[in-house]
């Protein structure tokens, strides 16, 4: 899992803290990647979310491949939250 993980530190630790449980920004939290309403999201929402973004977060379609955005969603869900 060290390609998801990298692509994590790269992308998405800056908002979402190295150990993706969220930080504060300017006042403003940023949700934690492993705990509370992304629970509830499946690995579908998630990658939508990623791909297209959602304010204040941006849209990484332009960035990552459509890969790469799949298995983040896959790294979020199994690694992160240790659900299947």
């Amino acid at each position: 899992k060290s390609y998801e993980a990298s692509l994590y530190r790269q992308n998405c630790a800056i908002c979402h803290g190295q150990e993706a449980n969220g930080k504060e920004i300017d006042g403003k939290l940023v949700p934690s990647l492993r705990y509370g309403d992304i629970e509830k999201k499946s690995e579908a929402e998630i990658y939508e979310q990623i791909a297209h973004g959602k304010l204040p977060m941006p849209s990484f379609q332009n960035q990552l491949t459509e890969e790469e955005i799949r298995k983040l969603a896959r790294f979020i869900q199994k690694d992160l939250q240790g659900r299947e």
